[in-house]
């Protein structure tokens, strides 16, 4: 069973086995949770749509580990002006394995 769901901001496909990084959430590393902003859940055989949320579907999830993402250069430049500023940006994450995927 496969599921789309919503969680921090983004729609995410995820299987049983699965890991997936998303952005930071407030949970201890080896702490499991779940998660029923289903948007879809499909197999072979059978597909479940919700509007907006599939009833009664959930995704159970173990966090795995916190960290933070490559460093991202940014760079602004105004011509004639002499103006140059560099700056930096790391995005926290969060990186969570997929225990299981219920339908609705």
């Amino acid at each position: 069973m496969k599921a789309i769901l919503e969680i921090g901001g983004k729609q995410i496909l995820v299987e049983p086995g699965s890991v997936v990084r998303t952005e930071k959430l407030n949970y201890d590393v080896g702490e499991s949770f779940e998660i029923d902003k289903v948007l879809c859940a499909f197999d072979d055989d059978n597909t479940h749509i919700g509007s907006p949320h599939v009833n009664g579907a959930k995704v159970k999830f173990t966090v795995k580990s916190d960290g933070r993402g490559k460093k991202i250069r940014i760079r602004t430049y105004k011509k004639r002006k002499a103006q140059k500023r560099t700056m930096g940006h790391r995005q926290n994450y969060t990186e969570l394995k997929v225990d299981e995927v219920i339908a609705g």
